[in-house]
């Protein structure tokens, strides 16, 4: 077999087969046809301007007639107002006349004729605003299978480790499966048992029938066996009062993907009290005391049913001797983070004998938080003389964290044995910025729902979550939608600042071809952006799962053994750091990635082992949507962890930082407690081989190997206060959980007073060894963390006059660590120039692309980049060289993490030099040519057409002379999208076939 890569990313490759031939392939037996959708659903809407015309290619891809073409005048969901004149031309004749439409005509259906490869354009003549929505169908034989899973819902939460998975299938199916595991069919109804693990399960079914065609459905159930955490912060244990009641405030926290903890997630109740819970917090303001000891007993509750308890102990003295502190006023206060609260802060200081006490001084301390006291607020600490009736005041601004009871201030006073604590609560201000809480996939299977949801949080200036605002998700591009099939989708956010919409993409594969925004109104940032490939899945028995494994120098590491988790499946990495593992079930795994098999204590040379939750498409290539960056451990610092004492790391370059693990707090792999090596390194930012949670860019990330030990108590982190953030402000402290798959948040730390470093709370901290890093705001959209993606794009109008010329010039990124290609599209519409994905430059060469159009009144210039690599992508700078410019320059990078190779072209299937007898039947044989594309991520094979060229050839030697005669059959050819094709023979013979693959 031979493969040639052509130029200009076109790939050839032709493999030979000799068969002995003797009988023709008989039809497929058909049960029947149903209706399906060459083109469309699609709006066509006029435009200002000029009318135009826009075209649209397809073809027959398999059907057959009768063909209808179908408008609904209007759209399908009545969103524009209706047409009164339009043109419509198929193959260059007209199948729907101006005449046709009218304000009256609801929808036009009418039977057309098709080519096997059809031109179809639309031009609509009536006033702006006005539109349809068109679709051409057809008839497929004996349509492909179908899949609804009714059981369990999406998004499920249990502590039962068996969770019923049911539903029915539509067609005529033969097995089902569950994550590659037989289900139990029962006419077109099915059920299997389906063992769960810790974290989030993805349950892919998957429906087959005879001809190997095959559709699935996929939910989410996430199995939680954690209970939450609770800590009560004040009062403190062993506290003694003279107040008959006291508020009660603390910490919440469980380990669950998503951005806080709130009362949805959470249940908290103070010695039977329900708690408000917000951001973490918990808050009982007023719990009733009886005389002498009081247990305050708070229990948390999760949504699977898993409890914790934390319990202190207070002394109610009203009769304690000396000086007592009582609060008088300004307890409890609620507003706006940042706001000063409108009323002080006020304490009555008495003597023994209950009489008030003037010129004392009062000391307010701030005890949680970032607040500060004082008018103007510039202090976390304030001394106050009591006036002449016992009375000492202060003024109190609310930090910027949200919280229930989050803010306090201790007020204390020489000589004293009481105390007094206020508590205030802050709420999140006006919605300031939109981010992506996950990065989602970035593939899925075209013209059917992603597994999970799109899910955005919407934060104030603080960074804190903002509920009940209305997030508007909008496709942009590729033709999917959300349900009904409405091009947008409005949802309020829930107590965690989160709005989540089920995208389903567009019916047409390919590469980066959909695009959906979030946005909410007033915005004054950029919105989040999703983009996603669109895959026709294969044969569930060519589903594989690949990827490319590299150290943080961007070297290849040869010797990774990656693995699928609760299988046998595994490869292991060659010299080009690449992996395949071939036949992985269809649907959810954890992807084992063991950088520890290729260690080399020769040469110093470790690596950490790390799993990612992935779902494999069936029959195709699931390829890591990036390289997995492995750093280099520092195993220097190693120390034995786990015995009789606490033990501290220490991080190698980050003065300040360090984790104690205390004592036998250390759990195993197999669940005992025991003691290991185990060493803290540093990672930079770029070499994660994550994405950071809600685009975040945390300026210290580390990694605690090796990974997946667990800490009971949590292992104390301490990171230095690389971002300036104020004293008592929290932070919270992120890590990789490996069961979850995906950052999840372990807990609050907090400022020291000296602002030097930030310490996780008592009872937080890291619960499971990996990587961990320190975020206290979601990256903006601005810096790009939604904004770019894979793919970037910009408008610019210009109200310029006709026959002026439009520049646009894409510098090139200067970094040769990123040396890859990118795409470049340019509209100019209305107007001239270009229209293709010209020029290719590389980022390497920091030259500059050009292209200039004419431009046309009123001039929108449209970029689009498309990065094939590894890119880091600077985004076109616009030039318009006139002098109404309102332009300016509009910059903006993005680091795309795709996997990029040699590319070239294999045909897999057949193998060169098979020999196929065909005596026996005789008949032809199935052959089915099987062409790849390698080298490329995203796999572009799925939606590539490869043009194939089939011939027989045959030399007989047998003349009475002894000469040969040239038997050769004539080629034929064939076109198919995606790489797999069984080609007809015209003829029953024998010989040489020869089998040829050409993509461009």
């Amino acid at each position: 077999m031979v493969a040639i890569l052509g130029t200009r990313g076109s790939f050839r490759g032709w493999a030979a087969v000799p068969l002995l031939l003797l009988g023709f392939l008989g039809p497929a037996a058909s049960s029947g046809a149903v209706e399906t959708a060459l083109l469309g659903p699609e709006d066509f809407q006029r435009q200002a301007g000029p009318p135009r015309t826009e075209t649209r290619t397809f073809s027959l891809s398999g059907a057959s007639a009768p063909f209808l073409l179908h408008i609904d005048n209007g759209g399908d969901q009545g969103q524009f107002r209706r047409v009164s004149s339009a043109v419509v031309t198929l193959n260059g004749a007209v199948v729907v006349a101006p005449k046709e439409f009218n304000q009256t005509v609801v929808q036009i259906e009418k039977e057309v004729v098709l080519e096997a490869d059809n031109v179809l354009t639309v031009e609509v003549r009536s006033a702006p605003g006005s539109g349809f929505t068109l679709s051409i169908l057809g008839q497929a034989e004996d349509g492909p299978p179908g899949i609804e899973i009714q059981e369990p819902a999406n998004g499920l939460v249990t502590a039962d480790e068996m969770v019923d998975v049911s539903g029915v299938t539509v067609g005529l199916v033969e097995s089902v499966e569950v994550n590659g595991f037989p289900a139990t069919l029962d006419g077109d109804s099915f059920f299997a048992s389906v063992l769960l693990s810790e974290g989030t399960n993805r349950l892919v079914v998957t429906a087959s029938n005879s001809r190997g065609e095959s559709a699935s459905g996929s939910v989410s159930v996430r199995l939680d066996t954690s209970p939450p955490l609770v800590v009560i912060e004040s009062p403190r244990n062993g506290d003694r009062l003279v107040s008959a009641a006291v508020t009660v405030a603390g910490t919440v926290n469980d380990i669950i993907p998503g951005a806080t903890v709130n009362e949805d997630d959470v249940a908290v109740t103070v010695n039977g009290i329900p708690a408000a819970i917000m951001n973490r917090t918990f808050f009982v303001p007023d719990l009733p005391l009886e005389l002498g000891i009081n247990t305050l007993f708070a229990e948390a509750e999760d949504r699977a049913g898993n409890r914790s308890s934390r319990s202190i102990t207070v002394t109610r003295e009203p009769d304690l001797a000396g000086i007592r502190l009582e609060i008088i006023g300004g307890n409890n206060q609620r507003d706006l983070i940042g706001a000063p609260l409108p009323e002080p802060l006020s304490v009555l200081v008495l003597d023994s004998g209950g009489n008030p006490l003037a010129q004392r001084p009062v000391e307010f301390a701030v005890s949680r938080g970032d607040g500060l006291l004082g008018d103007p607020a510039d202090s976390r600490l304030r001394t106050v003389l009591t006036d002449s009736f016992g009375i000492a005041s202060t003024p109190f601004e609310l930090g910027t964290r949200t919280g229930e009871g989050l803010h306090r201030v201790r007020a204390t006073t020489p000589g004293s044995l009481t105390f007094a604590e206020f508590c205030a609560t802050a709420e999140p201000g006006a919605p300031a910025n939109i981010s992506i809480t996950l990065v989602p996939p970035n593939r899925g299977v075209a013209g059917q729902t992603l597994p999970d949801p799109l899910s955005v949080i919407v934060t104030d200036a603080g960074g804190n979550p903002v509920p009940e605002v209305l997030v508007t998700f909008e496709v942009e591009a590729g033709g999917g939608g959300f349900g009904g099939g409405r091009k947008t989708a409005e949802v309020l956010t829930n107590p965690d600042g989160i709005a989540t919409a089920f995208w389903t993409l567009g019916l047409q594969p390919g590469t980066v071809n959909n695009e959906v925004s979030a946005t909410f109104p007033g915005n004054p940032n950029f919105p989040a952006t999703f983009l996603a490939s669109g895959i026709t899945p294969g044969r569930t028995q060519d589903t594989s799962v690949s990827g490319v494994v590299q150290n943080s120098a961007a070297q290849p590491i040869s010797g990774v053994r990656a693995v699928i988790r609760g299988t046998a499946l595994e490869a292991f990495t060659g010299p080009d750091g690449r992996f395949t593992i071939p036949g992985v079930p269809p649907g959810g795994h954890h992807l084992g990635i063991l950088g520890s098999a290729a260690n080399d204590p020769g040469t110093g040379r470790f690596f950490p082992d790390i799993d990612f939750a992935i779902e494999a498409i069936s029959g195709v290539d699931n390829s890591m949507p990036q390289a997995v960056t492995l750093p280099f451990l520092n195993t220097e610092n190693a120390k034995l962890v786990g015995g009789d004492e606490d033990v501290i790391l220490e991080m190698d370059g980050v003065p300040g930082f360090g984790i104690k693990i205390f004592a036998h707090s250390v759990i195993l792999h197999d669940g005992s407690r025991g003691q290991l090596m185990m060493s803290s390194s540093q990672v930079k930012f770029d070499k994660v081989p994550m994405a950071p949670p809600q685009g975040s860019t945390p300026l210290i990330v580390g990694t605690l190997q090796p990974g997946g030990i667990r800490f009971d108590p949590p292992a104390q982190v301490i990171y230095p206060n690389a971002e300036g953030l104020s004293p008592g402000d929290v932070a919270d402290i992120f890590a990789f959980h490996h069961d979850i798959g995906q950052f999840v948040n372990v807990g609050p730390g907090t400022v020291s007073e000296d602002g030097s470093v930030v310490v996780s709370d008592p009872g937080f901290g890291i619960v499971q060894s990996g990587w961990h890093c320190l975020i206290r705001l979601p990256g903006p959209a601005a810096d790009c963390a939604n904004e770019c993606s894979s793919r970037i794009e910009w408008t610019l109008t210009r109200n310029g006059n006709a026959g002026g010329t439009d520049t646009v010039r894409m510098a090139a990124a200067d970094d040769p660590a990123n040396a890859q290609e990118a795409q470049v599209t340019v509209t100019f519409s209305p107007g001239g120039g270009s229209n293709d994905a010209s020029p290719v430059w590389s980022i390497s060469d920091p030259g500059v692309a050009e292209i200039v159009g004419t431009a046309g009144s009123g001039n929108s210039v449209t970029v689009r980049a498309v990065a094939v690599g590894t890119a880091l992508l600077t985004s076109p700078v616009y030039r318009i060289p006139l002098p109404d410019d309102e332009g300016g320059d509009k910059t903006c990078q993005t680091e795309v993490a795709l996997e990029v190779g040699e590319k070239e072209l294999v045909i897999e299937e057949p193998e060169d030099g098979d020999r196929l007898d065909i005596t026996a039947a005789p008949e032809m044989p199935e052959v089915m040519a099987r062409a790849v594309i390698r080298g490329v991520t995203p796999d572009p094979t799925p939606t590539t057409t490869f043009d194939w060229t089939v011939q027989i050839l045959f030399n007989s030697n047998e003349c009475p002379n002894g000469t040969n005669r040239n038997l050769d059959g004539q080629p034929f050819m064939a076109s198919t999208t995606g790489g797999e094709y069984m080609p007809e023979f015209p003829e029953i013979r024998g010989g040489e076939l020869r089998l040829k693959a050409q993509a461009e």
